[in-house]
């Protein structure tokens, strides 16, 4: 076998160490990727409508039905249980966001998402 052979073997070999160890790393610690992403994910939207606050709104209310939302969503997703309410809450979100910024209605419409999918976790125990 010629020397141009074994180092691309060798690399190979590398590169598959590195994709199996990312892999296994994901699989153990999947719940904390995603507990890690949705926080992130759901303060960067608090943030936002923060930024740029409709009409009607005040920053105690966001911040408060932002906090008790993300308290449920986080137990769900510790849980490994993420329920398809939080996932078409999720697409809306990324739909409101589409033209970057985030008008009253659809602020109204997250919230009375956020609101029914708290309730129907605290009603389940979850």
């Amino acid at each position: 076998m010629g020397k141009g052979c074994k180092i691309v073997m060798i690399v190979g070999i590398i590169l598959l160490a590195i994709l199996v160890g990312g892999l296994v790393l994901s699989y153990f610690y999947c719940s904390e990727i995603m507990t890690s992403l949705i926080k992130k994910s759901v303060d960067s939207l608090e943030t936002e409508v923060l930024n740029n606050l409709p009409e009607g709104f005040t920053v105690d209310d966001v911040k408060a039905r932002f906090a008790e939302f993300k308290d449920v969503v986080l137990k769900q997703t510790q849980a490994g249980k993420i329920t398809p309410e939080v996932q078409a809450w999720a697409q809306d979100v990324q739909k409101a966001l589409a033209d970057k910024k985030i008008s009253k209605e659809e602020l109204e419409q997250l919230f009375d998402q956020m609101k029914k999918i708290v309730s129907q976790a605290t009603s389940s125990g979850s």
